[in-house]
C-alpha cells in the first residue's frame, strides 16, 4: 500500500506529522497481511515522529526557566520639601505673581506700536490703563453681556465697569489691544520659525515663566485641557466629549489643587524634546517634566493609560522621578 506524509500546522502554531495510507487495488489474504503489517509500521512510524515532536516541545519549554525571587523595593520617599510661608499673600499680590508688572508694561508697548502702525500717532498707553482694561475683561466674564454697550447703558449699567473706563476709551484700546509686532512675524508656513501662536507668544511665554517658579508638590497630574474659544484660527478643535466643545487644545502639568505648574499647546505638531518616544502624546509629557526637579521622587498620574504603560518605566529609571496610576 502506499503512504503519505504530510505535516500540518496548527492554530497554536505546533506543527503536527500526519501520514495518509492509501489501499491497492487487489484485496487477497496476502495482501491483507501485508497491508496489517504497512498499517504496523506506519503505525511505528507515526508514534516515533509523535515523540519526535513530544521531544522538541519539551526542549523549547525546558529553555525557559521560571524563577522565584524577591521584588526590589523601590524608594519612594519624597525628597524636597516646602519653603516656609512668611506671610498669606492677598488677592491682588497673588495675581500680580502670574500677571506681573512687566507684562502689563509690554502690552502697553507694543500696542501703542500697533497704534502708531495705523496712523494713530497721538494715542497713549499706559499700563494703568491696561491693568484696568483687564479688570473690566474679567468682570465681564462673571457678569455677561451682549453687545458690550450695554454695561455703560441705564438700564444695565455696571458701576464696577461704568465708572472705572468710559465706553468710547474701551472700544478704543479694545481696538488697538497688541502682544507682539506684526511687522516681525513669518507668514511663510513652511519656514520652520513659523509660529502659529506669534501674536500671544510673549504673553504666553511670560506665564510660563510664572508658572514654573511655583514650589512643586509630590504629587501631581498631567492631562488635556480646553480653552473655550469660538472665533477662527488654525489651532482650534472640536471636542464632542468635552463641556466646551470649541476651543484650543493644551497639555497641562497641575498639582493637586489645581495650580497650574506647566503647560504645552498642541499645534499639529511633534514637541521639541531630546528623546522622542515616538507618539505625540508621550513627548508632551516628557516636554512638560523637562522643568520637574529630578531625582526627587515626584508622582505623576497619568490620565491616558497607553501613555501611563510607556512612561512607568522610564520615567522612574531615567531622570524624571516615578510615575503612578
Amino acid at each position: 500500500m502506499d503512504c503519505e506524509q504530510r505535516v500540518r500546522m496548527e492554530s497554536s502554531g505546533r506543527q503536527v506529522v500526519e501520514i495518509i495510507v492509501f489501499p491497492g487495488a487487489d484485496v487477497s489474504e496476502p495482501e491483507i497481511d501485508s497491508e496489517n503489517e504497512h498499517e504496523s509500521k506506519s503505525d511505528e512510524d507515526v508514534d516515533d515522529s509523535l515523540l519526535f515532536l513530544i521531544d522538541d516541545e519539551e526542549s523549547s519549554r525546558s529553555s525557559v526557566v521560571w524563577m522565584k525571587r524577591q521584588l526590589k523595593q523601590v524608594d519612594c520617599t519624597w525628597r524636597q520639601s516646602f519653603s516656609e510661608v512668611r506671610k498669606l499673600l492677598s488677592p491682588i499680590e497673588y495675581f500680580k505673581n502670574f500677571f506681573t508688572n512687566d507684562m502689563f508694561e509690554a502690552i502697553a508697548e507694543q500696542s501703542a506700536l500697533y497704534a502708531t502702525q495705523n496712523g494713530r500717532l497721538t494715542m497713549k498707553f499706559s499700563t494703568c490703563d491696561i491693568e484696568q482694561l483687564t479688570g473690566i475683561l474679567m468682570k465681564m466674564g462673571l457678569v455677561p453681556m451682549s453687545p458690550y454697550w450695554m454695561y455703560w447703558s441705564r438700564a444695565f449699567r455696571l458701576e464696577g465697569i461704568a465708572s472705572r473706563m468710559s465706553r468710547f476709551r474701551f472700544f478704543e484700546l479694545m481696538k488697538y489691544l497688541h502682544f507682539n509686532d506684526n511687522s516681525k512675524a513669518i507668514l511663510n508656513r513652511e519656514s520652520p520659525s513659523y509660529d502659529r501662536l506669534y501674536k500671544v507668544r510673549p504673553l504666553l511665554e511670560q506665564f510660563r515663566n510664572c508658572c514654573l517658579k511655583v514650589e512643586n508638590e509630590e504629587k501631581q497630574a498631567i492631562d488635556k485641557q480646553i480653552i473655550p474659544f469660538k472665533g477662527k484660527h488654525k489651532l482650534k478643535i472640536f471636542t464632542p466629549r468635552k463641556p466646551r466643545r470649541w476651543g484650543f487644545k493644551l497639555f497641562s502639568r497641575c498639582r493637586i489643587s489645581g495650580i497650574l505648574y506647566d503647560f504645552a499647546f498642541y499645534e499639529l505638531c511633534r514637541p521639541k524634546v531630546e528623546k522622542s518616544v515616538g507618539f505625540v502624546p508621550g513627548d508632551f509629557v516628557i516636554k512638560l517634566c523637562e522643568h520637574l526637579p529630578k531625582q526627587q521622587n515626584h508622582k505623576l498620574f497619568l490620565i491616558i493609560i497607553s501613555i501611563l504603560l510607556n512612561f512607568s518605566c522610564g520615567l522612574r529609571k531615567k531622570v524624571y522621578g516615578h510615575a503612578e496610576q
